[in-house]
């Protein structure tokens, strides 16, 4: 598990090229991420696979992306 604010961009850009995804811990509480897996999944039972489409269904999700430690992981990539 790393930390963004801890790593160069160099040093994640690294991880992300030889792991092929990185894991990054955001600031919201377990809470917050088991409520919005919850959701995903009740669309994902209901709908299926929506694709790119899940943000208006899930809008929590933003959260996520607004997280500093997120946005700072995908500008650094």
């Amino acid at each position: 598990m790393i930390t963004c604010p801890d790593s160069t961009d160099a040093e994640l850009r690294a991880r992300f090229v030889r792991d092929g995804h990185l894991v990054v811990r955001t600031g919201l509480p377990d809470e917050f991420h088991q409520a919005v897996c919850a959701k995903i999944e009740a669309v994902f039972e209901r709908e299926g696979n929506v694709g790119n489409n899940i943000l208006p269904r899930v809008p929590e999700i933003q959260k996520v992306y607004d997280d500093p430690a997120i946005a700072g992981a995908l500008q650094s990539l």
